[in-house]
């Protein structure tokens, strides 16, 4: 857990969650003393405020609710974290720079993922189940986030083979978060793979699953039917946001152990 004034699980516990439907994240702005408002705005996502008689929360009013509310958890996480002091304001993009490190707003996203989808909550929705895209869409139907961040949320979770992949289509790089189990020792390929599922959908392709030679994305893995993945592409923005699961977990510790 990241260090905190307030980590998140305190302000879930104090608003009483059992459930996602119980995350109100404009209520716990409220109970944390902030004015939550939704207005047009042209700048940037969301910005926070705090001065010695305002504290406010203004969101751009046209994001999708997925997104507002992502942006409220972001910025309650820059308070919680105590990025913020006392007459100051931080401007934000809704779900920005996601794969940085030792960047504040990362940290806000990581503390919005752990707000909106808590790990007591996730983890019985995820278990012995597929990791794709249906279950990339479920999550984000149930607990109201985007399905990236969701993917960023099992990658921390999860306790299965993950890679996300992001797959910048401006400036065509590639950059990566593995997850707590996926093994460091395999190599990812550096530009985005010919023939693969996150190509159709660069080109255009729906979003989806499908089962793909694990030598596609790594190349230093031999051509075995055994070592193959369930690759899931969808399109985010301007990204392609690919996640990546060994799901023959017994062929990766063969390969592992070779």
């Amino acid at each position: 857990m990241m260090s905190t004034i307030l980590d998140p699980n305190t302000l879930l516990k104090a608003s009483r969650v059992r459930d996602p439907r119980d995350i109100d994240v404009e209520r716990i702005a409220i109970e944390l003393g902030f004015r939550v408002r939704y207005v047009r705005m042209s700048s940037c996502d969301a910005r926070i405020l705090m001065t010695k008689n305002v504290k406010s929360i203004t969101v751009h009013e046209e994001l999708s609710r997925h997104r507002q509310r992502f942006s409220v958890a972001h910025e309650i996480g820059h308070f919680c974290l105590g990025h913020l002091a006392k007459n100051s304001a931080w401007s934000c993009e809704a779900n920005s720079r996601i794969y940085d490190r030792h960047d504040p707003e990362i940290a806000a996203n990581r503390y919005a993922g752990e707000l909106l989808m808590p790990e007591f909550l996730v983890r019985p929705f995820i278990d012995n189940k597929e990791i794709d895209f249906q279950l990339l869409q479920s999550c984000s139907d149930v607990f109201r986030t985007s399905k990236e961040a969701c993917a960023f949320r099992f990658c921390e979770i999860v306790d299965r083979p993950i890679m996300l992949v992001n797959f910048n289509t401006q400036t065509r790089k590639i950059s990566f978060k593995r997850g707590r189990t996926f093994p460091s020792s395999l190599r990812l390929i550096s530009h985005l793979p010919s023939h693969t599922l996150a190509e159709d959908v660069w080109k255009g392709g729906h979003s989806r699953s499908e089962e793909t030679n694990a030598w596609h994305w790594f190349p230093d893995v031999e051509v075995d039917p055994r070592n193959y993945l369930v690759e899931t592409a969808f399109r985010s923005g301007e990204r392609i946001v690919i996640m990546l699961w060994w799901s023959n977990e017994q062929a990766l510790i063969d390969l592992n152990e070779n």
